[in-house]
C-alpha cells in the first residue's frame, strides 16, 4: 500500500500497515496535516511567536476602537490583562490568544487560566469574543 500523501508515494512499513497507519511516516503525516492547517488558517509560519502575538493585540485594539471603545495597551508581557477597554464609564480587561481552526470550522484557543474580563480569540480571517462584547 502506497503513502496517502501525494508527492511521496513510498511503500508503507508492515509495522504501521498492522496499526492501520495511511501515511509511510509520521513525518509524511505531519506534513500533510500542516499543509491541510495552513489552507485554513493562512501561513503564519514566517513569524517569530512573540511577533505574531504583537500583530494579534494590534488587531484587537484596531478593531475594538472601530467600535467605539477607548483602547489602553499593556506595557509590560506579565500584566494580568493584554488590552483595557473603556465605554460609558465601564472598564473591561482583554486577554489575547492567537487562535487557529480545526476542522469544521471549530477553533482552538489556549486553556490556561484567564485573569481577564474578556478573550479575544484572533484568527487568521476575524476576532471571536468569549462572552460577547457589550
Amino acid at each position: 500500500m502506497k503513502c496517502k500523501r501525494q508527492d511521496c508515494g513510498k511503500a508503507i512499513p508492515q509495522k504501521r500497515l498492522n496499526r492501520r497507519a495511511v501515511y509511510c511516516s509520521t513525518r509524511c503525516r505531519n506534513i500533510e496535516v500542516r499543509e491541510l492547517y495552513d489552507g485554513l488558517n493562512g501561513r503564519q509560519t514566517d513569524l517569530s511567536p512573540g511577533t505574531r502575538g504583537a500583530v494579534s493585540e494590534l488587531r484587537v485594539a484596531a478593531d475594538l476602537m472601530e467600535r467605539g471603545y477607548e483602547v489602553f495597551r499593556a506595557l509590560s508581557p506579565s500584566c494580568s490583562c493584554d488590552i483595557a477597554v473603556l465605554k460609558d464609564g465601564r472598564l473591561l480587561r482583554i486577554e489575547c490568544r492567537t487562535g487557529r481552526y480545526l476542522k469544521e470550522c471549530r477553533y482552538f484557543k489556549s486553556t490556561q487560566r484567564l485573569r481577564a474580563d474578556v478573550l479575544a480569540v484572533i484568527l487568521h480571517d476575524k476576532i471571536v469574543y468569549e462572552p460577547d462584547l457589550p
